[in-house]
């Protein structure tokens, strides 16, 4: 059985994402390699922005892109979890974190045969 605390509200697994694991591991060169990786010419990060303890409803560190996140904003004004357990799941504000990576949605239809 999957561990579905690990899935957030995209239905993607923090415990997989190199901004994680950066500010779990706290290498410094580490966070470098993960600050080039996700920076861009229209979107540059600094090694500060390279912190994040997951997307949870009870995170206080949060990488720069999920702060803003609608489908968080969205999770967190529910109190649920992690979208699986929202009852109009799924709806249109998914579409780009299924698109992004199809593990998202193989989660959160996880989570929702799964909810208690």
């Amino acid at each position: 059985m999957k561990d579905t605390s690990r899935i957030v509200f995209c239905g993607f697994d923090c415990h997989e994402c190199l901004v994680y694991k950066a500010t779990i591991k706290g290498d410094l060169e580490y966070k470098e390699e993960v600050r080039k990786k996700y920076s861009s010419d229209n979107y540059s990060l600094n090694i500060e922005d390279i912190n994040c303890t997951g997307c949870y409803k009870d995170s206080e560190l949060l990488f720069k892109f999920c702060t803003d996140c609608a489908i968080r904003i969205c999770g967190l004004s529910k109190g649920i979890n992690n979208c699986g357990e929202c009852d109009i799941y799924p709806c249109s504000k998914l579409d780009k974190a299924f698109e992004i990576d199809k593990n998202n949605k193989i989660n959160l239809d996880y989570c929702k045969l799964n909810k208690n």
